[in-house]
This record gives structure tokens, sequence and C-alpha cells, in this order.
């Protein structure tokens, strides 16, 4: 019987285990309720599209599509909902269409009753039952048809009369002002007609143009985000030419420091970081590599379309290179979830949707997240629709591509030149030393020495294996690789047929020539040891059961502390022969036999490694031996090759003999010569390694995977199939071929009837550059985001002609300045920076200098920082331990940090954590970079 304790333990267990709804019993269709299809010829167009528009667009149209189904789009309807097809082509009686509108399952029917609905006439069943029995033909023509939104920003834009100056309003000189006071008298081009028409229209005088001073501090924090400098300042005043303010724009946007200040923002829109988020955020030491790739980018007036269309799909260009690939770090961005125990196909269903979601917010400006787990509850967009969005990246992996950086690459070049001159120096002394004094040397050593060793023969396995799953692989010397999964525990057999004679004893060597993940290492383990934990030998004789042949005397070279290689004999799972603090250089162990071994003839050999001890202890490569030589053994340090040529007269060496016993007195008795090759082998530890540095890309996988929809968002529950198609409400999807890809999406994107990228993009500009964009809401131009506070100037905006054959770097502030160099956009609305009026802040008539600028560049100041970029790296200060992502004079992105005086600065790490702080080294004054809001140069 239970105690009370148990009872009590069990009602709360009972209590909190989650209720499982009962099994769901598929309802019986009635199909006598079905009316016979309708008679003779049905036409789509007459008889079959008025009943999807009257009775179903309003929940499965334009506006609305609920169950992600679609019906007044050929396309939509005949690929079905978020649950699969409502429409089987030729099979009416099996499509969930019909069954529906029938009511076949007596509780189920569509139009739902209410709001004015009626249920579909028998006759118009009668006709959508014929219709589909005949293939459910849908005529192409038919799609014109088709509601489009009609949301503005769904709507191509249509270009906005420009306003005549004589409506413009004409500002009178202010009695008092200082000689050379001006007012806008008229527009210098069509941004100043629009912006002085409102102002007309408010009673608003315009304020008069800024000083020499104003407009070059302006322009500075503008373009580069940097006060100007004071040289700079004095040649602005002193330049006296009509041009002077575009000739200013000009040298500006030729500065290094435009690509830092315009990519900062792209970065943000990249969600850029250098850590990888969630609870280990572990660091991204090549981050940089992308980052960099987006500051040159812009700095070398890369066109806008071509900027995008790199970063989405890069790697599926013709003939791509690293360059293009690199850019595909725009999609590496996302969180990496590296803790133990985690589904990675979760972690990498997640990134996807988040390649989706950023996609859609950086060149649609759409909340397509929304749609992750259920159709959009305000824009026309479904869940089905997110999925075929999600499967143009579903096909991407996540590759590391070598990636080392021009100024790497000098340093390694210099560091392997320094290197191969010294190492060639002790290579000579060490030849010369060989060839001469040594000579004499070895011609009295090999003509004397005594050879004792015991000649062993390698046994070369037949079979080999392993009882949990590592990989044997059998080498041409007779050596056996572990390689593959490497267990907690596991079991190597070999068999071996070995030669004539008896058997006295085996040896084992344990090789430091391991898998390349554990190269140099003896053992699988993360340190890289082993423990055998028992070394067996059995005989195995045809129609006889195998015996086990008895072994003593266990002999090595070197043992652990309390891990004697006696050990292995024992077969115990607490103990075994392991090699702490020497793993990184072979081991031998011998085994002597009880009693020779006489092999009859077809006799083999069955050889047990066992490793029982925990965590990965296993040996990554060994190779087995035999010897017939007199017991007791004794254990020899002599290689093989260098006893066998001691055992043999000098005249009956062969020339490789010699030189192998050369090497051998050279580097194992004779003390000068130790001492010399001592200097080589040192010297070859300090050999420089070749950048490491990779770029985090993508590429395509080439078989590719199937996409289905997440039913709730669930990775685990997957729906209906999906192929990869852009969102109806828009523009026509027309791929290269019949499998379309990123790159398809990345050029449809930049189509001329795309109506958001180019709205989005501008957007984005002006709000970086005044402090408010023309939408409010950057991020969202759905139905639910804000409205254009002056539509006209979003029209008029040269980023609307995005696709136009010409300088598409108007997508970056360059365009701004140089397009309306004449501009007086700060002049019009304001006074020293503040508004000259009481509009409502929601619908401002002025623009404001971004505030993060300015007061990024106050901060700078007053720390009295210094301009330094790119600096030879010889002169930049890199304190020990310092971050590899923060690259001195380099720009790294930090969002949300504030001004860096030395100390902490805020690190957000995006996502899935609260914000880290990260000591940030201090360089000395004169060494400094400068790092604001988040910058460090």
């Amino acid at each position: 019987m239970m105690t009370g304790f148990q009872k009590t333990i069990a009602l709360v267990a009972l209590l909190a285990a989650p209720s499982l709804p009962a099994a769901e019993t598929k309802k019986a269709l009635d199909f006598t309720k079905l009316p016979p299809a309708a008679s003779g010829a049905v036409d789509f167009a007459k008889d079959i599209q008025p009943i999807f528009a009257n009775n179903c667009f309003k929940c499965h149209g334009t506006e609305k599509q609920k169950g992600g189904l679609r019906l007044d789009l050929k396309q939509g309807a005949l690929e079905g909902g978020d649950l699969g097809a409502v429409i089987v082509a030729g099979k009416a009686t099996e499509s969930k269409l019909l069954h529906l509108v029938a009511k076949l399952d007596g509780e189920t029917q569509m139009p739902p009753s209410g709001e004015g609905r009626k249920p579909l006439t028998r006759e118009q069943i009668a006709k959508l039952r014929a219709w589909i029995d005949a293939g459910a033909n849908w005529p192409d023509s038919a799609v014109a048809a088709a509601k489009k939104s009609g949301h503005w920003a769904f709507n191509a834009p249509k270009r906005p009369a420009i306003p005549r100056s004589g409506d413009t309003l004409v500002a009178e000189p202010k009695s008092g002002r200082t000689k050379g006071d001006k007012s806008v008298a008229s527009p210098r081009n069509p941004i100043d007609a629009f912006v002085l028409a409102r102002l007309a229209k408010e009673k608003i005088k315009p304020s008069p143009e800024a000083d020499r001073y104003t407009l070059i501090r302006r322009l500075s924090f503008d373009l580069l985000g940097l006060p100007p400098k004071l040289e700079e300042v004095h040649e602005f005043i002193a330049d006296k030419s009509p041009d002077a303010y575009e000739k200013l724009v000009d040298r500006l946007l030729k500065s290094p420091h435009f690509g830092e200040r315009w990519g900062r923002h792209w970065l943000d829109l990249a969600r850029y970081a250098d850590s990888d988020g969630y609870e280990k955020d572990r660091a991204r030491p090549f981050a940089y590599v992308y980052r960099d790739w987006v500051i040159k980018a812009i700095n070398d007036d890369l066109p806008f379309d071509r900027f995008s269309i790199l970063q989405l799909a890069g790697d599926l260009l013709p003939g791509a290179g690293a360059e293009e690939k690199t850019a595909t770090g725009f999609h590496r961005q996302t969180l990496t979830n590296t803790e133990g125990g985690t589904d990675q196909e979760e972690f990498r269903c997640k990134a996807t949707v988040d390649r989706v979601s950023t996609t859609a917010a950086v060149w649609l400006g759409v909340t397509m997240q929304c749609a992750e787990c259920h159709t959009h509850k305000y824009d026309p967009l479904t869940q089905r629709e997110f999925y075929q969005l999600f499967a143009f990246f579903n096909n991407a992996s996540e590759k590391n591509l070598p990636a080392p950086q021009p100024d790497e690459e000098r340093a390694y070049e210099a560091a392997k030149k320094k290197w191969n001159t010294e190492n060639a120096r002790l290579l000579q002394l060490r030849d010369a030393y060989v060839n001469g004094a040594a000579g004499a040397k070895f011609e009295q050593w090999a003509n004397t020495a005594s050879v004792t060793a015991v000649a062993w023969t390698a046994l070369t396995p037949e079979k080999a294996s392993a009882k949990s799953g590592s990989t044997l692989t059998i080498g041409k010397d007779a050596a056996v690789t572990a390689g593959g999964k490497s267990p907690e525990k596991e079991t190597y057999v070999i068999e071996v047929k070995p030669g004539a004679g008896p058997v006295t004893g085996f040896r084992l060597e344990a090789l430091a020539e391991g898998e390349a993940k554990k190269a140099g290492k003896v053992g699988r383990a993360k340190d890289g040891n082993f423990v055998l934990t028992k070394f067996g030998v059995r005989l195995l004789l045809p129609g006889e059961p195998a015996k086990d042949i008895e072994l003593l005397n266990a002999q090595a070279d070197f043992s652990q502390p309390r891990f004697e290689v006696a050990g292995a004999l024992k077969g115990l799972d607490t103990t075994g022969w392991a090699v702490a603090k020497q793993t990184d250089r072979s081991h031998t162990a011998l085994f002597e036999t009880k009693e020779p071994l006489v092999l009859p003839a077809g006799a083999r050999l069955e050889i047990t490694l066992d490793h029982q001890y925990k965590a990965n202890y296993t040996l990554a490569k060994f190779r087995v031996s035999a010897t017939s030589a007199t017991l007791p053994l004794r254990l020899d340090s002599l290689a093989d090759d260098v006893a066998l040529a001691l055992s043999k007269p000098a005249e009956k060496r062969t020339a490789a003999e010699t030189e192998r016993l050369k090497k051998y007195l050279l580097t194992q008795v004779d003390a000068e010569g130790k001492k010399l090759q001592a200097a080589v082998d040192e010297n070859a530890k300090k050999v420089p390694t070749a950048p490491e540095t990779f770029a985090a890309t993508i590429a395509e996988e080439p078989a590719g995977r199937v996409t289905r929809v997440h039913v709730r968002g669930n990775f685990l529950d997957r729906g209906a199939e999906v192929r990869p198609l852009t969102p109806a409400v828009l523009h026509a999807f027309k791929p290269r071929g019949t499998k379309p890809d990123r790159l398809d999406l990345a050029q449809w994107l930049f189509s001329p009837e795309n109506p958001l990228t180019a709205r989005v993009t501008v957007n984005h500009v002006w709000k970086n550059l005044f402090g408010r964009g023309l939408v409010a809401s950057v991020d969202d131009f759905g139905v639910k985001g804000e409205k254009p506070s002056h539509p006209e100037l979003l029209r008029l905006s040269r980023g609307e002609r995005v696709v136009e054959r010409e300088n598409r770097r108007a997508e970056h502030p360059s365009a701004v300045a140089r397009g309306h160099r004449g501009a007086r956009l700060r002049e019009l609305g304001e006074v020293d920076g503040k508004p000259r009026h009481g509009a409502e802040p929601a619908r401002p008539l002025h623009f404001f200098p971004a505030h993060r600028a300015v007061s990024d560049a106050d901060d700078l100041r007053r720390a009295g920082l210094e301009r330094h970029l790119h600096a030879p790296r010889a002169e930049q200060h890199t304190a020990p331990g310092a971050h590899a992502a923060q690259r001195p004079g380099v720009l790294r992105v930090r969002a949300g940090a504030g001004p860096a005086h030395g100390g902490v600065a805020r690190d957000e790490s995006h996502g899935a954590h609260p914000p880290r702080l990260r000591d940030v080294p201090r360089a000395p004054a004169a060494q400094r970079g400068v790092e604001r809001a988040g910058q460090s140069l």
C-alpha cells in the first residue's frame, strides 16, 4: 500500500501532468449530400470565379487569407492552404473544398453563417464539382481579375508633380540682419520645392541659410559621423568659389570614414555581432571579415542592387569568388546555440526563420515574422507564404571560407621569410657538421656498435573492427587508425595471420599520428590521452573454439603514475595503461607469452584492445608486432630499421640504411650532433602558421531540402509541402529556371515592379540622416505601420528608381548629398537646430540632424581622442588577451554602446540574453582609436 506521503506525491504528479486530448477521430463524410455534377461545359470566368468572388474572397482573398488559403489567385487556390491542397484536379469527391461547401461532415460549412453570408446553392456546388472533375481548368487570363491590396505601400509609386516656384513662400529679409545673411527665396532643387510649399501652406517663413561654420559641421556629422578638422574648416571658409559646398561634399564622400559611418547603419540591419548569443555566447573572432566587406563596399561606391544581391546570393552568381561569398555573411549573423544537448535541426530552423524575417524587414519593410505561426492578422501575408520564402533559405547551409586579410597575409609572409632564413642557417650548421667532423665519428661508431635489439615483425591486420561505432582504417605500414565516432568506451578487435615460427611476445605501438582533429596525440580524449584497460590475444583454429593466450611481464617505455602498463593485463575499468604528460609522442609496450606459442598451419590470432575507462580515452593510432626472440624480452629503444642496419656488415648496408644510421647517430648518440639537431627541432616548433581567418558564409546544398509549413511554428509538426515563392500581394515572381533559388529572390526584390524595396531603403537613409524617416515605422510599411509624413518626398526620391542603370549609391546618403548639394533642408524648418513652429511631433515639417552622431562626436571631443584609422599594425596597441574581433584601427560595431573611454563598454549581443559587459583594453592616447556609440576606428 502507498503511504500518505506516496499518495500525496502521486496526486501532485497527476495534477501537474498535462492533459492529453482523446485521439481525434476522422469524421465520416456523407456523400449523399453532394449534388451530382452539373451537365454541360463549365466556364471558369463565367461560372466559377463569381462563386469565389461573392462567397470566398472575404476570408480567402487579398486582404485576408484564413488558414493560408487564397481563392483569388490560381496559384494559391491550386496549392492550397497551410494544411495542404483543397482542390484535387479531376477528383471532386477527394477535394476538401467540396466537402466544406457541401457540409459533408455534418458540422463544418463554408462559407460560415453570419454577417449576411449564405451557404452555396446546390446548383453552385454542382458547378464546382463539374469544374473540378473536368480538371479544375483555371485560365491564366483570369489572374488579372484578382484584386490587389489597396494599401499605399504595396502599390507602385507615381512620381509627383513638382510644386511651381510661384506656389512657394518667398521669405523677405528681416531688418537687423548682419551682412551676408540670406533667406531661401526659391527652391534649389525639387526637395526644396516640396518643403517650401509645405511651409507656405503652414504660413511659416523659412530660416536663413546657415553660415559656413555650421554647414561644414553638419555635413561632416551627416556623412562621416565626425566633427571636421580645424584645417578643413579653414579651407572651406576660405574657398570663395560658387561650388565650394559641392567640392566639400565630394571630398567628404572620398573619406574612408564615410563607409564606417554608413556601414554602421547597415550592420545594425544585418544584426551584426561578434559573439554567438545564447547562454554560451562564444566569441566570433573573425566577424570583422564581413564587417570590413560592408565598409569597403560602401566606400567603393558599389551600386545598391549589387550590394544587396551579393549579400543575399553572392555564392550563386556565375564565377563567384571569395568577395562574392564573403558578402553572404549578412545571413551568418543569426544566433548560434552551442550548448550541449541542443537539437541542431531546431536551431537550424530558427536561423532560417531569422533569415526570412530579416530579409523581409530590410528590403520589404514588412513584419513577415508575424506569419511564422499563423497567417498575418493585418497584412495580406499568409503562413504558407512565410514558408515559401523559408524555402529559398532552407537549402542554404553555413560554411566557413578561408579568408586571410591582406594585412594578415603580409605579416605571415614576412614572418615566414624570417623563419626560412633562420632555418636555412641552422640546417647549414648541422649538415656541415654531419659531412665534416661527424664523418670520422660515424665510421668508428657504425663499425663497433653492438646490436642486441629484438627483431619485431609488424602484423598487418586482415580485419579490423570496433564494437561501439569507431571506424578503423588499416594502413600500408600495418598501423590501424581510429576515426569517425568517438564513443565513451570502445573495444578494438583485429585479426592477423602470423608468420612461421613460435611467438614469444607482442609489441604495441601507440602512435602520435592520429586523425586530423587530434594530430600529434596518441589518444582521442580531449587531453590527447588513452587508457588501455585490456590487451588480449586469442588463438583461432579452424573448427575449434577460440583459445586465450596468457600474457605476462608487461613493459613500457613510459607509463602515467597509477596507470602502469601492467594494468593493461587486468581488464578492470578503473585502471590500465595511460601516458599523461607525454601524449604528444609515440610510446611502446610489450607483453611476453607465458611460453612460446607454436602456431599450426591455418592459425590466426585475434587481438583485442579494450578501452573501458571513461570519457573517450581510446587509442588514436596503433600497430601490433610479434617476435620470436628468446625470453625474457627486453624493451629496446632502437627503432627496427636502425637495429636491422646495425646488424649488417658495413659493406652490405644500402645507401638508405647508411643515411638512417647517420641520422640516428646525429640525433641520438653524438653530443654535438644532438645539440645542432635540437636547435633545428626547436626552430621547427616556431614555424609561422598561415592565418586562420575565415569568412562566415552560406552555400547552397546540391541535394536541397524539402520545405513544409511548420504548423503553429513548430518545426517538428510539418504540414503541407511548399516550394520557393514570393508573397502574392506583390509583383509577379519570375525565376530563371524550374528550381527557384536565392538569386531569383534577390533579383525579384530589385524588379522595376517592386513597390517596396526602394521606398524602404530610402526611408532608412532619411531616418539615419535626419533622425526620423519619412515613414516613422521604418521596419513596418504594412497596414499597421505609419503613413508617410511627406509622401511626395518619398515618391520623389531617386531611390524609388533603384533599378535604373545609374549610380545606385543613391540608396546611401551620398546620393542625397550629391544629387541635392544645393538643398538646405535643415535651414528651411529650424533655427539653431530647434523647430520654428509648433508642428505636432508625429508629423514634423522639419528634419533634425541624427542626434546620435552629434552627441557621439561631442563626447569624443571632450574625451580628447584623436582620429586613428588603419595605421600600420606596428604602431598600434593591442593589449594582451584582447578579443580578436577588436582589431585595432578597424571599425567594431557594438549596438547600443556608449563612447569608450577605457574601462567597461556595453556589449549588446543580439537577441536571446541580456547584454554582456566586457572589459575594453585602453590604448595609449597617441595610439588610441576613435570609438563612438559602438564604433571603434
